[in-house]
């Protein structure tokens, strides 16, 4: 009833003021249908381990000099002559996400989130130091994500045009999301001559996902009749798995290259659970005339997730003239055909008997990132970095994938500097990245007679993220 009803007022020229005073009602109702699914891991690149591939932007696959060569290059681990006991960074981020000029209101959302976290720790085990193998370990994080995003809006009878026969109208919107992901791993590395080394980790993996979106509306008519709609989902689940990284390192005077390779990850454990709720009261959902009221609910438990990780192909070179270095690195993700993360059975709508899905699926497209980074020597003690490197996304366009919609891909710039005090090397650093992209149709729909269009079935992301980097080993 109401929606059809509110659908024929939006073409009066009444409802520009309505968006220029009420926020964004016209948003809420475009996306009452369809909210948007919540993931934000669509990208490989987004950090960095170490202090000084932290600086370099990940550019050390050919010639990673320290502990963090355990994860960039296990191949070099044998041909680092400076090993340090133990190494730790600390990566402080403050990523921004903004839902901008929802449905062509000009008006947005956005999500922030300070957080501290340690991005890698590395060691090295006293196993047959002085000989021609290593063992080493690593903790590092693979992803940390977390996404916030709040809108509403509360519209009265004076915010409200006379043409809307409305008392009042409200809309929520929510979209949250929190992803983890930690690798520990146990490299061996041995070198074969001089210069030249092959190398291996073996990292256990554990994923933990949560995430639920949903749109709420409620209108009151001058009859004091109420609509509702309700269209929400969530999911979470646990996924343990193994993986091992492998690469070869060569270097020789001022020049080094390296060449890794990823495998997928097998699951070896996992649980889940997924809800999906689309209720609906007194709205004329399909302009048909009439109002439909229905319920269809659905919530599961004890189910297996399966993340499919892709294989990698990453492949660096460095050149050293005098006190500068240049380094140069990318990694090649392979694609992943769609597939269900959580496989869900089809359940049928408690009162029109519609067949639905709750099942969570992926896919993912190949990606090539690249990172460039300049290393100069100060003096014996400290150095001085600057660089740049690509975070693509991989996350597939269209319906059938409803896991991610972070399809923006992200530029990035780092600056910053090493310096030792007495035995102690620190790194102080930061950075920027930033990327965009308009999600949605971009299908119009009139409201203004003579007008033109108001709103537009999209909406425009921007990201920012500013990072901070602290390290030190000893």
């Amino acid at each position: 009833m109401f929606l059809a009803d509110i659908g024929d007022k939006l073409k009066r020229p009444e409802f520009r003021r309505l968006a220029a005073h009420s926020a964004v009602l016209a948003a809420v109702l475009v996306l009452a249908i369809s909210p948007p699914a919540p993931a934000q891991d669509s990208h490989y690149w987004t950090l960095t381990y170490g202090a000084r591939a932290s600086l370099l932007g990940g550019a050390v696959v050919g010639s990673a000099v320290d502990l963090s060569a355990t994860y960039y290059n296990p191949g070099a681990l044998p041909l680092i002559e400076d090993i340090e006991v133990v190494m730790t960074s600390l990566v402080l981020q403050y990523p921004n996400v903004w839902m901008r000029d929802i449905a062509g209101t000009r008006r947005g959302i956005k999500s922030s989130n300070l957080s501290a976290a340690p991005a890698v720790v590395a060691g090295m085990f006293r196993v047959n130091w002085h000989g021609q193998s290593r063992v080493g370990y690593s903790v590092l994080s693979r992803q940390r994500v977390r996404l916030d995003f709040y809108g509403n809006i509360v519209a009265d009878e004076y915010d409200l045009p006379d043409t809307f026969n409305l008392k009042s109208f409200t809309g929520n919107l929510h979209l949250n999301e929190e992803i983890s992901e930690t690798w520990v791993g146990l490299c061996w590395a041995r070198s074969f001559s001089t210069g030249i080394a092959f190398g291996l980790t073996a990292y256990g993996t554990f994923r933990h996902h949560d995430a639920a979106s949903g749109v709420d509306t409620e209108a009151l008519s001058d009859e004091n009749e109420l609509a509702l709609a309700r269209n929400s989902q969530f999911y979470s689940y646990s996924d343990y798995g193994l993986l091992l990284k492998m690469g070869i390192s060569f270097a020789y005077g001022g020049v080094s290259w390296g060449l890794t390779l990823t495998t997928p990850d097998v699951s070896v454990y996992s649980d889940a659970k997924v809800g999906r709720n689309t209720t609906v009261a007194n709205y004329d959902i399909d302009g048909a005339g009439g109002t439909d009221t229905y319920l269809a609910a659905d919530y599961q438990d004890g189910l297996k997730a399966d993340y499919k990780m892709p294989l990698s192909l990453g492949l660096g070179f460095s050149y050293q003239w005098w006190r500068t270095s240049v380094n140069i690195s990318a990694e090649y993700f392979s694609p992943v055909g769609r597939y269900a993360v959580i496989d869900a059975a089809d359940f049928v709508g408690q009162t029109h008997g519609d067949t639905l899905s709750s099942a969570i699926i992926n896919g993912a497209q190949s990606v090539l990132n690249f990172a460039i980074g300049l290393e100069q020597a100060v003096s014996e003690d400290v150095k001085v970095y600057t660089s740049f490197y690509t975070d693509f996304s991989a996350s597939q366009d269209g319906p059938p994938v409803n896991y991610s919609i972070s399809d923006w891909d992200i530029y990035n710039v780092m600056l910053g500097s090493t310096f030792r005090i007495h035995k102690s090397k620190f790194t102080l650093g930061a950075g920027l990245g930033w990327g965009s992209k308009v999600e949605g149709t971009g299908e119009p729909i009139e409201i203004g007679v003579d007008d033109g269009t108001l709103l537009i079935r999209q909406a425009a992301f921007e990201y920012r993220m500013y990072k901070f980097v602290l390290g030190f080993s000893f």
